[in-house]
């Protein structure tokens, strides 16, 4: 959901590029339907408050009533949807799940950006 900084113009530190739009305003976008079959609101129809882009990628604002939410533009494309394929099971590597518990298990020290080794 967004915050007050969002509706205000940033989110998470970055810079929206959009413009608000009404009903009665030329450029009012209609509504969108939630096609991605992961999310919690699929399936249902909202109002675009405003498209917008983040970092390199297109959003819609969606009016949920009393709150608004970001919602990735692929999420409202029924083709791009469609086209997600589901495995039975997930599959990871030995190899990445071996890096990965390297990675968790090693200090870190987020201040420096770099591993707490050497100090």
């Amino acid at each position: 959901m967004l915050g007050n900084s969002a509706r205000n113009g940033d989110l998470r530190s970055g810079q929206w590029s959009g413009q608000e739009t009404a009903p009665d305003d030329v450029r009012y976008l209609g509504e969108v339907r939630i096609e991605y079959p992961l999310h919690r609101l699929f399936g249902q129809r909202f109002r675009v408050v405003r498209r917008a882009r983040y970092a390199g990628q297109w959003f819609y604002v969606i009016d949920l009533g009393k709150q608004r939410e970001a919602v990735p533009e692929w999420m409202t494309d029924p083709v791009a949807c469609s086209n997600l394929t589901w495995g039975p099971d997930p599959v990871c590597s030995l190899d990445s799940l071996l890096e990965l518990l390297r990675l968790l298990e090693s200090p870190f020290d987020s201040r420096a950006g770099r591993t707490g080794k050497g100090r």
